[in-house]
């Protein structure tokens, strides 16, 4: 029995998914029945029905390490991850070498089908070497293993109902004259050059407008980032310095960092926090009052992670922004420097497994340190608030392999106390991109 269970688990392996399930099983209650007969069912693809067997065979302290194991792989091949990962996680401390060194493959692939792919990396690479497994683990490593070059491009015609920013009331007496159509080209290079999840790259976009041609806008970005995705903890570590031009002329230059982690709760349930900084400085003095720093803190409770059907984040944020004092030409009532806190939303849904559903939303209320005096008397003691919101939802459908098309609108919202300073900004947009990795 022993044996044929050995050759199960090699034949295990080598499956890559569940197969259509043959004949029902017998009701069984003696241990060394049900597992011939879970045997049987096992090595007909039949995972589901060979799950009760597994677990009357349990019963006998004999046959339980490879039961175990068994269970946990049957249970893994049903979607069951959060229940297989506790008996492969069991069996990988069995004296047994080839039932450890398959539970640490299985444990690879369930960690890979979460979407904890340094992880699956290394409970793969543990079984590299061994007799029995190791060529499907050297196998399964390199087809999981992530590509060297990434590389990516996209074109999208766009449709801005509001390129300006323009007060709502002028907007909505003349719409079209702030609105304008343009199109966006973006091209990314991402360089991973080791197995662990340090990566560098760069993004280059520019957003040509047809008829406002002074808001076209180039920007550049150049990143360096360390990412880890474990079983239990999502780690990101991400720098960039940007740079943008507007209209041709030198718009501003920034730099920013984040810091992430996720921690997992209970099977897809995860709590998560961040902090982000960014300087920015901008070239014109028309928009000297807009550089500084921006500090951004966040919590969020999330469910689902790569490569689930279903993603769902709801956040909160807390931002600083700590930006200069306007200097002359500028006036006081220039002053910007405020704090926003509010909630956010994010949900993903594959409605195929080539289409997906996505949306962002953002609620933000800001107040702003400056106090208005005499150089203001319509506003006078009266400081600048603002209610900021936008939503933004797209469809995406995936096909032949690494192209992509994609359509989707947004609208944002800024309603503020200073009638000036409140706008709406619907937008629209339909695209395709390719992607595509290589080494």
């Amino acid at each position: 029995m022993r044996r044929r269970l050995k050759a199960c688990l090699l034949l295990a392996v080598l499956m890559c998914a569940p197969h259509a399930q043959a004949g029902r099983a017998k009701w069984i209650t003696q241990p060394q029945e049900a597992l011939q007969q879970a045997v049987a069912l096992f090595q007909a693809k039949n995972y589901a029905q060979a799950i009760p067997l597994l677990r009357i065979a349990q019963g006998d302290s004999e046959l339980r390490n490879e039961v175990t194991l068994l269970l946990g792989i049957c249970l893994y091949r049903t979607g069951e991850l959060s229940r297989a990962e506790t008996l492969l996680r069991e069996s990988e401390q069995s004296p047994d070498k080839e039932t450890k060194e398959a539970a640490q493959l299985f444990l690879g692939l369930l960690y890979d089908e979460l979407g904890a792919t340094d992880k699956a990396q290394d409970q793969l690479g543990k079984t590299t070497s061994s007799q029995a497994f190791g060529s499907s683990a050297q196998r399964l490593l390199l087809q999981r293993r992530p590509h060297r070059l990434l590389f990516s491009l996209l074109v999208a015609p766009e449709l801005d109902g509001n390129v300006r920013l323009t007060d709502t009331a002028t907007w909505r007496n003349a719409p079209t004259d702030a609105a304008d159509a343009d199109i966006l080209f973006l091209a990314s290079l991402g360089v991973r050059p080791f197995r662990f999840g340090l990566s560098a790259g760069n993004v280059v976009s520019y957003r040509q407008q047809i008829q406002l041609r002074d808001y076209s806008l180039l920007l550049n970005s150049t990143w360096l980032g360390y990412s880890y995705a474990g079983a239990r903890n999502r780690v990101r570590v991400h720098t960039a310095f940007d740079f943008a031009l507007l209209g041709g002329s030198k718009l501003f230059m920034d730099f920013d960092g984040r810091l992430y982690d996720r921690l997992s709760l209970w099977s897809q349930l995860g709590v998560a926090a961040s902090y982000g900084f960014r300087y920015r400085k901008y070239a014109s003095t028309d928009y000297q009052s807009l550089s500084g720093q921006t500090h951004v803190g966040q919590v969020d409770l999330s469910w689902g992670v790569t490569p689930e059907p279903l993603l769902l984040s709801v956040s909160y944020q807390l931002v600083r922004e700590q930006l200069e004092a306007p200097l002359a030409p500028l006036t006081v009532s220039e002053d910007y420097r405020a704090w926003a806190h509010g909630p956010s939303l994010r949900a993903r849904i594959k409605l195929h497994h080539r289409v997906e559903w996505s949306l962002a939303a953002q609620y933000l209320r800001r107040v702003f340190d400056y106090v208005p005096g005499p150089e203001l008397p319509t506003e006078l003691g009266q400081a600048r608030k603002d209610h900021f919101l936008s939503v933004d939802t797209s469809l995406a459908i995936r096909f032949g392999g690494h192209f992509e098309s994609f359509v989707g609108g947004s609208l944002v919202s800024n309603q503020s106390s200073y009638v000036d300073y409140s706008y709406l900004k619907p937008s629209a947009y339909l695209g395709i991109a390719v992607y595509f990795g290589v080494l």
